[in-house]
């Protein structure tokens, strides 16, 4: 279930580089400190990921048969302090860098079948606001988990 492989999944998103240093990424259960706002000046050090899992949880089951769970997510990447249009340009290098962190990781640690970003709604550039912090750039990442279930199930 969730608690096996979401703080996985978050780490995913702890993405290194030169420029803007290393994406803080929040965990929600070993050590959970999610956030209720993000302030600008901590984006102007560093980007900030939020993961907010199963959306939509969709099993399949049967008594003694193969148990599927597929979950749905959202990552918020927050990687501006502001909406200034003149940050663009260095925006765009940031889709690969989310693809290669996903890519790399499609297993989260063998704790799922699969992790990957939904290939209908992917990874947008949107102007974000969460908490009562200003607009700013971000990216939004669509993500789906097959996981196996482990399911005590009676007739």
């Amino acid at each position: 279930m969730i608690p096996d492989w979401i703080d996985a999944l978050c780490a995913v998103w702890e993405i290194s580089d030169a420029r803007f240093g290393t994406v803080k990424s929040y965990k929600l259960i070993d050590g959970a400190d999610f956030p209720s706002s993000i302030e600008a000046a901590e984006l102007d050090l560093q980007p900030i990921a939020l993961t907010v899992p199963a959306f939509k949880m969709r099993p399949e089951y049967s008594l003694g048969g193969h148990r599927i769970g597929y979950y749905t997510g959202l990552t918020e990447i927050h990687v501006a302090p502001d909406a200034d249009k003149s940050r663009i340009p260095q925006l765009m290098t940031w889709y690969e860098r989310i693809l290669r962190a996903a890519a790399a990781k499609m297993k989260l640690g063998n704790t799922v079948a699969y992790f990957v970003i939904d290939p209908t709604d992917g990874i947008e550039l949107d102007i974000l606001q969460y908490g009562a912090e200003n607009p700013h750039w971000g990216f939004l990442v669509h993500w789906e988990v097959q996981e196996h279930l482990t399911l005590t199930v009676s007739a």
